[in-house]
């Protein structure tokens, strides 16, 4: 608070709007408002089935907020009767990344190509490859380390930038994806399941954002510079393409028979993914307010807790939990009074993705001119445009709150 007053602003909150795509905290409230009534009935939906079924189960007691993650994983196993181990058969990873390959060329014309010869590399897991584009000159490169090593790798998965693309300099973007899945069993690749391709997907949209910028400047190219609230749209843009039956087949191909992913099989894992995602919404919802109200008013923070719980949350409040305690983001990195940043980052991927859809999926003219249009805006553009901006240079309107409860199924497009 100290240093917003220092800088000239109201509280530490509005001193964090200035490096955001929303801008102010009212445009913030007002997105998580609006989602917030218009999830609200599904909310509550989802609880009383899930009620429902803990009492067809022997569980006479109302359901608590402590007793939600055990039940949820009952209910999910018996709607969804599907075994990771069966899915990711259809899922080597081999296949996966010529796919995903495949998938970049059509939507933004570049080819990826693995190098031959002459390359150091710190691994023999790892690879190096080239980003080409139209006319097949080099304009990227990255290397790729995609297993899991005990005692030697970091847990999770990532892009770490190497080089910014500069034309100052002569300097062409350099990358390394790192991730950590199960590495190949004798003579069996890889396998991925469901969550991993969303993973992979995730971090190559931070790799054609970092690869693609037409920026000259490497302090304001790719990733760098970026507001926080935008940093994953390109990334959940590309997983949104998992949604499609087209794109998922093209990536799949049975370890043994070949075969793709079948259509039923793919529609249960998008419901899979979904379930019970208003639920997700909602506490997301509240912890983002929460976060804004901590770092814009000095009411007593278990005021506001209860507050803003008994607003958001359907479930009882109770005293003894002390909930800023249990959420460390706000007090480290980059998410105090941004907490919210992924919610926002979801909103504005689900608008653009719209866009494709808005076209046909399997339309795939309209479908390169739409993704031509994504590389020339959200991919080209980076940190050196105003996201507001670029967003309005891609879908020629501001973002559309709708588009999120659209795509998660809890709104019908009009």
């Amino acid at each position: 608070m100290k240093l917003a007053k220092l800088l000239g602003f109201k509280s530490y909150a509005d001193l964090s709007m200035k490096t955001k795509m929303a801008g102010s905290i009212e445009n913030v409230l007002e997105m998580i408002t609006t989602l917030h009534v218009k999830s609200q009935a599904t909310t509550l939906k989802e609880i009383q089935e899930l009620q429902d079924f803990a009492k067809q189960n022997g569980f006479g007691e109302k359901l608590e907020l402590w007793d939600i993650p055990y039940w949820q994983r009952l209910h999910k196993e018996e709607l969804f009767s599907l075994d990771d181990a069966v899915v990711r058969q259809y899922f080597p990873f081999p296949c996966v990344l010529k796919g995903i390959f495949n998938l970049c060329h059509k939507l933004f014309g570049i080819t990826i190509q693995e190098a031959s010869s002459n390359v150091d590399t710190w691994h023999p897991d790892v690879t190096y490859y080239k980003i080409l584009d139209s006319n097949g000159k080099q304009i990227a490169s990255f290397y790729m380390d995609p297993y899991f090593r005990s005692n030697e790798k970091s847990q999770g998965s990532w892009m770490e930038v190497g080089q910014n693309h500069s034309d100052v300099t002569s300097s062409e973007p350099l990358a390394y994806m790192i991730f950590n899945f199960h590495p190949p069993v004798s003579s069996q690749p890889s396998l991925l399941t469901f969550e991993d391709l969303k993973v992979l997907l995730e971090k190559f949209g931070h790799l054609l954002q970092h690869s693609l910028t037409t920026i000259p400047y490497a302090d304001v190219s790719g990733l760098t510079n970026l507001e926080w609230d935008v940093v994953n749209v390109c990334p959940y843009v590309m997983s949104s393409f998992l949604r499609h039956y087209g794109t998922i087949s093209s990536l799949s191909s049975h370890i043994e028979s070949g075969k793709m992913i079948s259509p039923e099989m793919h529609e249960t894992l998008v419901k899979k993914d979904h379930y019970m995602i208003g639920l997700k919404l909602t506490e997301e919802l509240y912890l983002s307010t929460l976060d804004l109200e901590l770092y814009t008013k000095r009411e007593f923070w278990t005021n506001v807790t209860k507050r803003l719980w008994l607003q958001y949350m359907p479930f009882p409040f109770d005293k003894t939990v002390s909930q800023p305690c249990s959420f460390p983001e706000i007090f480290c990195d980059q998410y105090p009074a941004a907490y919210f940043s992924n919610l926002w980052a979801k909103m504005i991927a689900a608008d653009v993705f719209s866009a494709f859809e808005e076209v046909g999926l399997d339309e795939d003219n309209k479908i390169q001119q739409i993704g031509h249009r994504f590389r020339d805006t959200f991919l080209a553009l980076g940190g050196g445009c105003n996201p507001g901006e670029v967003f309005r240079k891609f879908r020629g309107r501001d973002p559309c709150i709708d588009a999120l409860l659209v795509s998660s199924g809890m709104m019908k497009k009009n």
